[in-house]
C-alpha cells in the first residue's frame, strides 16, 4: 500500500525484474497487484529470468532522450505490457516499461542488472552509455544530483563521484576519485544545484 500511494501522489517507483514476487513467507504473489502497478501482466507463474537477446531502448521520457544498447540482456520473456508503455525491446520482449500511476510513475526495467560490474565498465569514449541511461531515468523522473563536476569542455568528469549526507541540516559532501577512470588530469569545475554557503 505504501508503494502504491507513494507513486500515486507523485513519486517514482524503479525496479529491475521481477520484483515483489514472493511475500513474506517467500510464497508466490498472486494478488496481481505488482503487475497493476507496473502496467503489465504475466504469462507464467515465477521463475528465474532466463531469456538472453540483445537489448535495444530508445524513447522519450520525461522531456529527455533515453537511449541504451545492451549485448545478451537476461529479461523476464514472460511480461507483456498492459497499461504501461515500452521504451525498447530485448528480442520481443517489452523493456523500461513506464506506467501512470496517479500523478507519479512505476518504471519496470525488465532486465537484470545482476552483472553491474560489467555494465558500469562500458564506455565509448569518454561516456559510459548505461550511466547516461541511469542518469536520464534519474532526471526525467525529477531527480537531480546536488553536485556535478565537470571538465573545461563542460562534460561530466568520471575521474571522481559525488558523495553526501545531511546531518543536523547541514549537507557534507565529499568528492571521490576513480583510480581506474580515463579522463586523465585537467582543471574541473564543481557545480552546485542550488546556491548555497560552502565551507571548506
Amino acid at each position: 500500500d505504501k508503494i502504491e500511494r507513494f507513486a500515486e501522489a507523485g513519486g517514482t517507483v524503479l525496479a529491475d525484474v521481477q520484483p515483489v514476487q514472493c511475500d513474506e513467507m517467500l510464497r508466490p504473489r498472486t494478488d496481481g497487484r505488482v503487475e497493476k502497478l507496473f502496467g503489465i501482466t504475466r504469462s507464467a507463474n515465477l521463475g528465474a529470468p532466463g531469456t538472453v537477446a540483445d537489448l535495444v531502448i530508445d524513447g522519450d521520457f520525461g522531456g529527455r532522450r533515453l537511449s541504451l544498447t545492451l549485448p545478451k540482456a537476461t529479461v523476464d520473456a514472460e511480461v507483456t505490457t498492459a497499461t504501461g508503455t515500452a521504451l525498447g525491446k530485448a528480442g520481443t520482449t517489452p523493456v523500461c516499461i513506464v506506467n501512470r500511476v496517479g500523478r507519479g510513475q512505476a518504471i519496470l526495467l525488465n532486465f537484470s542488472l545482476e552483472d553491474y560490474r560489467t555494465l558500469r565498465g562500458l564506455q565509448t569514449g569518454a561516456e559510459n552509455p548505461f550511466k547516461e541511461f541511469v542518469l536520464g531515468l534519474l532526471a526525467g523522473s525529477g531527480v537531480e544530483p546536488i553536485a556535478r563536476v565537470v571538465r573545461a569542455d563542460g562534460q561530466r568528469l568520471e575521474l571522481c563521484r559525488a558523495a553526501s549526507f545531511v546531518r543536523e541540516g547541514t549537507t557534507v559532501l565529499g568528492l571521490l576519485r576513480r583510480p581506474q577512470a580515463l579522463d586523465g588530469t585537467g582543471p574541473a569545475t564543481l557545480k552546485l544545484s542550488a546556491p548555497t554557503n560552502v565551507y571548506d
